[in-house]
């Protein structure tokens, strides 16, 4: 399997309808499945499909016998969904994630690369978690 590299911060605004266009740089290896996801401090996570499964296989083999890694599993299962872009490279968020990560409708957001996935986060909180990193859970 090829290692996706995303890399990069990148601002954009959600529309009204809940979708955020999908900055180019991460689009080429955003394209077919991908899912969407909470990651562990609250953001939506992006992630190519070989490296959803990937990260899923290891979610599991945690949950075996440990019951924290079982909840992790249960609320990354939970949370997931597959998306796909439009024509206009809008990826649709549903109302649940948005709600989960705080993004509002017409808010701006930070995209960043994290190697393997992408991070969406609204860029207020990405502000003040670069300023601090103990206020992710706040």
């Amino acid at each position: 399997m090829d290692l996706r590299m995303f890399v990069g911060q990148h601002q954009h605004a959600l529309d009204q309808k809940g979708r955020l266009v999908v900055p180019s740089a991460f689009r080429e290896d955003l394209e077919g499945r991908f899912y969407l996801a909470i990651g562990e401090t609250g953001q939506i996570d992006l992630w190519p499909r070989e490296a959803f499964e990937q990260r899923a296989a290891e979610k599991l083999a945690r949950s075996k016998d440990n019951p924290q890694g079982l909840y992790e599993l249960r609320m990354f299962s939970a949370s997931a969904s597959e998306g796909r872009m439009d024509t206009q490279f809008r990826l649709p968020i549903t109302q649940e994630l948005r709600g989960r990560a705080k993004l509002e409708l017409g808010a701006q957001v930070i995209t960043i690369g994290a190697i393997d996935h992408v991070e969406i986060w609204p860029a207020e909180r990405y502000s003040a978690y670069e300023a601090d990193p103990s206020l992710v859970g706040a």
